[in-house]
């Protein structure tokens, strides 16, 4: 997309973090105002006469470069999401008595001056939301045509909630939402992603129960924070939490724990949750988990749509005699059970000279035991196995030593190459 990152994981991340600091440094800007023009003045003096106080104009500058330092970086990343966060912190200070005129002027001007005159990546992209809007009217999908505006979240949201349906208490799994993305829209053409809504990313991934109770952590913190403080830019993050995941990237995550450090909370404890509440909502979601195991299991999903739960093992290829598939120096595949006997072969192919100067050792392991004699290999060979019948599980190869053709000169391949791995159902002749 040709957005900046800033040295930052993502450019939402780069967005998020600046505009979560304009906020921030908007509200510095309001209070030192106020401490400054409103409770003492320019200058009067400190306690018992100890001299003059730091008035604001020693240094203004150095606030207002803050702030655009960073807005330009909101500019930059292109982060619309970003840009609703500067937005608020410009309301922040309009509507805020801690500052005069003469401040929200100069915020206004300078917000303006960035946009129509710098702009960046993000008056590109508001540019081309406004061109979007402008053609809704001509459009018969209007499905489509909002959820390209919205990069994706009408899809996202549809399929969050097709998780959310066959999985409601224990979720998808902490982790897991990619992984059952590609599996609900298995050998179809659609865009991959996380859904751009962290509450609903939660809600999928550890169900209801575990979305309330992060809705309800954030509640908590709110509610005890005192007046003013940080308590605004931290109602701004659960907010801009509803348009993005940024708690996705642990650089965000890390300036809200910051945030919340540098909070002032009151001193009465809030409302506590009973004992016995919490045993039984957590009982709850250990059963669900427990229950919905088998459901999420890579091992029942890949049987489903008929691909092989493996890992290790390079794209298949075909060659007079077979089709085979060359390993790492670690692979291993899940084997169902099936009618046939399974018949496992191992080929060693490696290059003559490096098998002269040392030999190619492998061990095979099934259901995490060793059955079979370590193979050895001092020239190109085969060696061939017969899997427990009525049995399934995963059968595990280690080669003691890999090569690499292009770092031997003997050709372009890049590849790390252990042994070819050939299956099947009936002996090989």
């Amino acid at each position: 997309m040709n957005q900046v990152n800033g040295g930052f994981s993502d450019f939402n991340a780069f967005g998020f973090f600046a505009g979560a600091m304009f906020f921030y440094q908007a509200m510095r800007v309001a209070d030192r105002w106020f401490h400054d023009h409103q409770l003492h003045g320019d200058h009067t003096t400190g306690p018992s006469g100890s001299g003059p106080r730091s008035s604001w104009t020693d240094t203004w500058w150095l606030e207002i470069f803050f702030l655009a330092i960073a807005l330009a970086s909101v500019f930059v990343s292109g982060c619309r999401t970003a840009f609703l966060i500067v937005l608020l912190a410009v309301g922040y200070i309009l509507f805020s008595r801690k500052t005069n005129l003469r401040v929200k002027a100069l915020v206004i001007l300078l917000l303006l001056v960035s946009l129509l005159s710098v702009g960046g990546t993000l008056k590109k992209r508001l540019q081309q939301s406004v061109i979007m809007t402008a053609h809704f009217a001509s459009v018969d999908d209007w499905f489509q045509a909002v959820n390209e505006m919205s990069s994706g979240r009408l899809a996202m949201l549809r399929d969050s909630a097709q998780m959310i349906k066959r999985f409601p208490v224990s979720g998808v799994g902490a982790g897991n939402f990619l992984f059952y993305l590609k599996y609900l829209h298995f050998n179809e053409h659609v865009y991959m992603d996380l859904p751009l809504n962290q509450y609903l990313l939660f809600f999928s991934e550890i169900g209801l129960t575990g979305g309330l109770a992060f809705i309800l952590f954030l509640a908590a913190l709110l509610k005890r924070q005192k007046k003013g403080g940080m308590r605004p830019i931290m109602a701004v993050i659960a907010c801009s939490i509803l348009f993005n995941n940024f708690f996705w990237f642990p650089e965000c995550f890390l300036l809200f724990w910051i945030f919340l450090a540098k909070s002032d909370f009151r001193d009465e404890p809030g409302p506590a949750l009973r004992p016995v509440l919490f045993w039984a909502v957590l009982a709850v979601f250990i059963f669900f988990q427990l229950l919905d195991f088998g459901a999420l299991h890579p091992q029942r999903l890949t049987q489903v749509k008929n691909v092989a739960y493996d890992y290790g093992f390079w794209p298949p290829e075909t060659n007079k005699r077979s089709t085979f598939s060359w390993t790492r120096g670690a692979a291993g595949k899940y084997v169902f059970v099936g009618r046939e006997d399974k018949i496992i072969e191992i080929v060693c192919a490696a290059p003559t000279d490096w098998l002269l100067r040392q030999a190619m050792t492998v061990d095979l392991y099934w259901q995490g035991d060793k059955l079979w004699p370590q193979a050895v290999f001092t020239e190109n060979g085969a060696k061939r196995f017969q899997l427990p019948q009525g049995q399934e599980g995963f059968l595990e190869i280690r080669a003691s030593s890999t090569f690499n053709i292009k770092a031997m000169g003997l050709g372009a391949d890049e590849r790390e190459l252990g042994v070819q791995f050939i299956e099947s159902d009936k002996m090989v002749p």
